[in-house]
């Protein structure tokens, strides 16, 4: 699958070098050899390619050279939506930076940091060892169905519910942040 997908990406570098020369490109797609063996011969991403005898042939009788060089050029368009995302990128790490500088505790927040990853890594461990058991990930999925149902006609359904979750939701921001 890899060698048919490294033959059908080449066809593109192949059309190129024939526009480069002057060859129609429709006469190059023709040529390609599209057996498998031609196929299994081609390496991933088009590094090389077997040519077809006759497109060789072509190319060579064209040219009057047995190598050809094509050079790809980047669009200024593509050119500049890099420097934006470079730019942006910069800036980031800039905000980062200043956070990180402005921080006492350090180690605490490494800390945190490892102890967060580690959490997740078991719970990760745990919610698969779970799901391997037989009965509890359909059972699991029963109460998780009934109470999103229960959740959706207590706050969602009607406009006063859906205030009341918006106040929850902000004085639960408020105590997180410390602003109560």
């Amino acid at each position: 699958m890899a060698s048919a997908v490294a033959a059908v990406r080449s066809v593109v570098p192949l059309c190129a070098a024939a526009s480069v020369l002057g060859a129609p490109t429709d006469r190059v797609t023709n040529a390609l050899p599209l057996s498998y063996a031609s196929l299994k011969q081609s390496s991933f991403a088009g590094r090389s390619l077997a040519m077809a005898p006759s497109l060789r042939s072509a190319l060579q009788a064209r040219s009057g050279r047995t190598s050809h060089k094509v050079r790809a050029a980047v669009e200024p368009e593509v050119e500049s939506e890099v420097d934006d995302v470079s730019e942006q990128l910069k800036e980031q790490l800039k905000g980062v930076q200043n956070w990180w500088d402005k921080q006492e505790d350090k180690l605490a927040i490494v800390g945190l940091g490892v102890s967060g990853i580690v959490a997740l890594w078991a719970s990760s461990g745990l919610l698969s060892s779970i799901d391997r058991l037989p009965v509890l990930p359909g059972f699991f999925e029963f109460v998780g169905i009934l109470f999103t149902g229960w959740f959706v006609y207590r706050y969602l359904l009607f406009k006063p519910d859906r205030e009341e979750l918006a106040q929850l939701v902000d004085e639960t921001k408020k105590k997180i942040t410390g602003e109560e």
